[in-house]
């Protein structure tokens, strides 16, 4: 594992400064705890970005949501438009026929 990958590094570098064989037992543990303190900081880090890509995601489908909803509205607009036009010419016709009718 990286942890122990750490350790060995800091042992093996120890051993070379210092010329000693063995690293003291309590600056073995609490180098243990440092590394382990850091893993465990990374890992909430990468907790925190999860769920911040998790929450841009939800807020990405929103948007797609409003947009499709937007996009309904906009095409039914656009229908009732048509329609009304048809409406108006189909009006307007009959006022130029009845005109032309007196005529």
């Amino acid at each position: 594992s990286m942890l122990a990958t750490g350790l060995n590094g800091i042992v093996a570098a120890f051993k070379e400064e210092t010329g000693e064989t063995e690293l003291p037992h309590g600056l073995l543990r609490l180098i243990g705890k440092v590394l382990l303190d850091a893993s465990a900081q990374c890992l909430a880090a990468l907790k925190d970005k999860e769920a911040d890509a998790a929450a841009a995601l939800v807020q990405c489908e929103a948007s797609d949501g409003a947009r499709d909803i937007a996009s309904a509205a906009m095409e039914g607009a656009m229908v009732k438009l048509q329609d009304l036009k048809a409406e108006l010419v189909a009006a307007k016709s009959a006022e130029v026929k009845e005109k032309c009718s007196y005529s």
